[in-house]
């Protein structure tokens, strides 16, 4: 890669990390004004799991098949072809509506079932609760059906922007929702708070219509099921879709077992521990990963040269950015929660038990990151069997670890949720690893490996500085629940910053390069 091109890359990566960041700083005040208005209470446990739930059956049916299919075959097209691409786009589109669509009134015609299974022992009132709230909320799957196509073609086409801040939109609506309506509506006010999410994402699917018409693409009202480079697309969903179950599925391992949990409030709890965890690492992981994934679909089986070069450069930087932001949040979960959350119905006992979900969670960061971009790297070479046989295992190793705690204890902990859901996550990558020694060449050099080797040290050397600093801190009775948001964001401030410093020093010392 030339310095010319790393240079446009590097400028392109870094204004999608700064639309996703301005969509997660959004996602994350939407959430503090739910823990705000509504905690831990029964409430907050039905939308927790009624939320779930269809974000969920979309994820496990549809968010890779989308992606992950559409794509390759999309970048398949000659540039000459373009209006044959455009009328297979178009045909893709349609199918995926109208299969969401089925799927939606399936949902919402068996809302009190699929809860029963997703969610059994809630009390009836909460089950009746999400039961109406699923209804609602199931929706959602055709918006997000048609918004996932739409983002395949426009990065495709080179358009990362837009895609990026989409997020943005719907984030942006429920919090204007919250800041004008919530209070007004009383007790229906979480009802309202359903249909404000069913608003937002079908804004987010109508804003990227111009930046589609923008870039030229042409739509067509087809469904012509005998489009030969469909059937190329369909044919590589069912492996697909069993690659994509870890995170749903932990998602979903998550509500289930914390409906059995003894602490009432355990759904909810584990909800907003993981919806900080899917932000930070989501952040970090999919600007690099969405970018990535067209040029490896390109690159592959055309240059192995350029395909390991650009994989590794994606690991590398990957893991430089997240292993001191995993550092980060395993010292300061309880600030960075009392700063989000705490306040209102979200009180300080509601913020340790967040925190600490939220320290074991994030234990699988780094594999996620792992895991994210070598399923990639597969899905772009057309090889589907390692990413879906990887999410097996972890979605059983997550399932395994949360029912021996279970069974052992007669009850189960949200940290140990937690956990269960990081052992998935690391299980994941360790087997995508063991596939990618074998099948990608070139990616696991000596100089990769070093600078790993290097990011890891340094990472290590700003954890034990920031533990220091929040020990000390701590001493001089500056504790996180104690404190007001303004005080919490301080003394993250001043734990972070020779974290950070001691990071970017060490890595100048040892002479870390990631590119």
């Amino acid at each position: 890669m030339n310095r010319a091109k790393s240079k446009s890359a590097a400028l392109t990566v870094a204004l999608m990390m700064a639309a996703t960041v301005l969509s997660k700083a959004l996602g994350l005040i939407r959430n503090t004004l739910l823990a705000s208005h509504y905690g831990t209470t029964e409430a907050a446990n039905a939308f927790s799991a009624a939320l779930r739930i269809p974000l969920s059956f979309f994820d496990l049916l549809f968010s890779a098949a989308i992606v992950a299919c559409f794509v390759p075959v999309y970048n398949g097209f000659r540039e000459e072809e373009r209006g044959e691409a455009d009328r297979f786009a178009s045909v893709y589109l349609n199918v995926m509506l109208l299969l969401s669509a089925v799927a939606a009134a399936v949902g919402m015609l068996w809302a009190p079932d699929i809860l029963g299974l997703i969610a059994p022992g809630l009390p009836e009132s909460t089950a009746a609760l999400a039961a109406r709230l699923i209804r609602i909320l199931f929706p959602m799957i055709v918006c997000a059906a048609g918004t996932y196509t739409m983002v395949g073609i426009l990065q495709s086409r080179g358009s990362f922007l837009a895609p990026a801040a989409i997020s943005a939109v719907s984030n942006l609506g429920v919090i204007l929702y919250f800041l004008f309506l919530d209070r007004r509506l009383g007790e229906d006010g979480i009802y309202g708070l359903a249909f404000a999410y069913l608003i937002s994402w079908f804004l987010q699917l109508a804003v990227l219509i111009v930046p589609l018409w923008r870039c030229g693409y042409t739509y067509s009202l087809s469904l012509n099921l005998k489009n030969p480079h469909l059937y190329r697309a369909l044919r590589m969903v069912p492996m697909i879709l069993v690659g994509s179950w870890l995170l749903p599925a932990a998602s979903l391992i998550g509500t289930f077992f914390g409906a059995r949990s003894s602490l009432v409030s355990a759904i909810s709890v584990f909800d907003y521990a993981n919806n900080i965890y899917i932000i930070v690492a989501g952040v970090l992981t999919y600007s690099i990963s969405n970018f990535l994934f067209p040029k490896l679909s390109r690159l592959s089986g055309v240059s192995e040269t350029d395909f390991a070069e650009n994989l590794a450069i994606g690991l590398r930087s990957s893991l430089y950015l997240i292993l001191p932001i995993l550092a980060a949040v395993l010292v300061l979960a309880e600030e960075g929660v009392c700063l989000l959350y705490l306040g209102g119905s979200f009180t300080a006992a509601d913020a340790t038990m967040v925190a600490e979900t939220l320290r074991a969670i994030a234990i699988g960061m780094p594999a996620f990151a792992l895991s994210e971009l070598l399923s990639r790297a597969f899905y772009s070479r057309k090889e589907l069997l390692p990413p879906a046989l990887s999410a097996a295992l972890g979605v059983l190793a997550n399932l395994l670890a949360c029912a021996l705690s279970l069974a052992i204890t007669d009850d189960i902990s949200v940290f140990t949720i937690g956990l269960g859901n990081a052992v998935g996550q690391w299980v994941c990558a360790l087997v995508l690893l063991g596939f990618s020694c074998r099948r990608l060449r070139g990616i696991f050099k000596k100089d990769s490996l070093t600078a790993v080797s290097k990011t890891a040290v340094c990472a290590l050397l700003s954890l034990a500085v920031m533990a220091g600093v929040e020990h000390l801190l701590g001493s001089l009775g500056l504790v996180a629940t104690e404190l007001g948001r303004l005080k919490n964001a301080l003394l993250c401030l001043c734990v972070f910053l020779p974290g950070a410093l001691t990071y970017l020093g060490a890595a100048r010392v040892i002479k870390l390069k990631f590119r």
